[in-house]
């Protein structure tokens, strides 16, 4: 009898150590469970704002320049490329060809004053 006592107080220290293990795993998955739902939970919400630097020169000015005095490289005088603007003037416009060129970039979108920014509207 002494045996079985002995047995039955060995089995229950083990089973101890074994309750006491997985209420601290039921523990840790509670405590990770609270981290996430805290982590879930919308706090303020943040809005993006972006903004686009464009030139201080009037797209639709630089196009009328272009389209009435584009062989004499107006517009370029206009959005500040001075030698371009004489280069345009000395080669009547780069023989139109560039003038057209530049005509179709300014309706695009793509044509760009002396600091590389675009035409605002």
């Amino acid at each position: 009898m002494d045996s079985n006592k002995t047995m039955d107080m060995t089995q229950q220290s083990v089973q101890i150590p074994q309750q006491s293990m997985v209420d601290t795993a039921a523990a840790s998955v509670q405590a990770q469970t609270q981290v996430q739902m805290q982590a879930q939970t919308p706090g303020p919400q943040v809005v993006h704002t972006y903004t686009t630097i464009t030139s201080d020169k009037s797209k639709k000015t630089a196009f009328f320049l272009c389209l009435f005095g584009g062989f004499l490289g107006l517009h370029q005088f206009y959005v500040g490329k001075i030698l371009t603007g004489i280069l345009y003037l000395c080669t009547f416009g780069l023989c139109c060809i560039g003038w057209a060129i530049d005509l179709i970039r300014i309706l695009v979108g793509g044509f760009k004053d002396n600091s590389g920014q675009p035409l605002r509207k």
